[in-house]
C-alpha cells in the first residue's frame, strides 16, 4: 500500500491539522465522506446501519465502531477513542506489509483478521493521510477501467 506519511504536515502536538494556531483540526466521518464522495463515481449507503461509501458495487470505506465482542477480544486495553473508519486494502499480503509498521492511528482487530481492511482512529492523521487511504480502498475496489482512469496513487510508500 503506498499511503504517505506526512511528519512534516502534523502539528507540533500530534498528527492532526492545525487551522489557526491554537486550534487542532480533528477529523471526523463527515470529513472522510467528503473525501470519498469526492472520488469517481462513489456512491453513499448503508451497510449493517454504518455510513458505507462504495465503487462498483463495492464497500471500500466504512464506518466501524468497535462491538462489545471486538472491545473484550482487548483483552483490558482501553478501546480507542474517537471515530473509527475501515478501509479496504489491495490484498492480504499488502495489509500484512502495512501493520508491519502501521502509521499512527492505523491499526487491525482480531475480527479483521483474515480480510483485507484495515481501521483508522480518525483523530490522529491528518487529511492528507486519510484520503490516500481512501485513495487506495478506492483503488481496491474500483473496476479496472475505472481504476485505471482514477485519481492517481500515492507515490510515497506508507511507513
Amino acid at each position: 500500500m503506498t499511503i504517505p506519511l506526512s511528519p512534516s504536515r502534523a502539528s507540533p502536538t500530534g498528527p492532526c491539522q492545525r487551522r489557526a494556531e491554537y486550534e487542532v483540526v480533528r477529523l471526523t466521518v463527515e470529513d472522510a465522506a467528503r473525501l470519498a464522495l469526492a472520488l469517481p463515481e462513489v456512491s453513499e449507503g448503508t451497510r449493517f446501519g454504518y455510513r458505507t461509501w462504495f465503487v462498483g458495487g463495492q464497500g471500500f470505506a466504512w464506518e466501524r465502531p468497535l462491538s462489545k465482542a471486538d472491545i473484550r477480544r482487548l483483552g483490558g486495553e482501553p478501546p480507542p477513542e474517537g471515530p473509527l473508519l475501515a478501509v479496504r486494502v489491495a490484498n492480504l499480503e499488502e495489509k500484512e506489509v502495512l501493520m508491519m509498521d502501521p502509521p499512527h492511528g492505523f491499526f487491525d482487530i482480531e475480527h479483521f483478521r483474515g480480510y483485507p481492511a484495515v481501521l483508522i482512529r480518525l483523530q490522529l492523521i491528518d487529511e492528507d493521510l486519510l484520503e490516500a487511504a481512501l485513495v487506495e480502498a478506492w483503488h481496491a475496489c474500483a473496476p479496472p477501467s475505472l481504476s485505471a482512469d482514477g485519481p492517481p496513487r500515492p507515490h510515497h510508500r506508507m511507513g
